[in-house]
Order: structure tokens, then sequence, then C-alpha cells
């Protein structure tokens, strides 16, 4: 008999029997476009809270930014802390699940 568990992290596993527990992949994935209403904005609400926040992407003006350096991510509250400040015509896109 197998079953298929989704863990508190949002990790899948499917177990088959009581020995064998193997992690699967979890193909959802929320891609967010981000308002900027107001120049130098740095705090975003996110639709859902991130499974893996380490695991999120984030990219302005089509730039990649970097976690923990560039942004943060705690709860569904995204904090913009880059170094550029960010305008209402950037654009501001994060991928995450």
């Amino acid at each position: 008999m197998s079953e298929i568990t989704l863990l508190g992290n949002g990790q899948l596993v499917l177990e088959i029997g009581s020995a064998t527990v193997l992690p699967i992949v979890n193909p959802a994935q929320i891609i967010e476009g981000l308002t900027i209403a107001t120049l130098g904005q740095t705090l975003f609400t996110l639709s859902t809270t991130p499974a893996r926040p380490h695991l999120s992407q984030l990219f302005l003006n089509g730039s990649k930014a970097t976690h923990s350096r560039d942004y943060a991510i705690n709860g569904n509250l995204l904090s913009w802390v880059g170094e550029i400040q960010l305008q209402p015509e950037d654009e501001l896109e994060i991928f995450y699940s």
C-alpha cells in the first residue's frame, strides 16, 4: 500500500509499505507580480505564505535579486532591503512555492 503525505514544511512524501519514504517534488509554483505603489516602497504582501522562502526567486526589472541580501520574507510579507530604491515604474516579480 502506498500513501502521499503533505508535511508541515510543504514537502510531499511517498510512503510505500512501512519502510520506504521518498520525497517527491511539489510542482505547484506561484508566480506573482508585485506592484510598487510609491517611490522607495519596501514592504509587499504576498498572496500566500511561501513554504520555503529561501528558495524563492525575485526579479527586479528582469535581474535576479538575492534572498537575504536584497529581500527577506517573513510569513507572507516580503521586505525589500536592497541598495536600489524601488520606483513605481520598476517591475518586481516573485516565484515561490
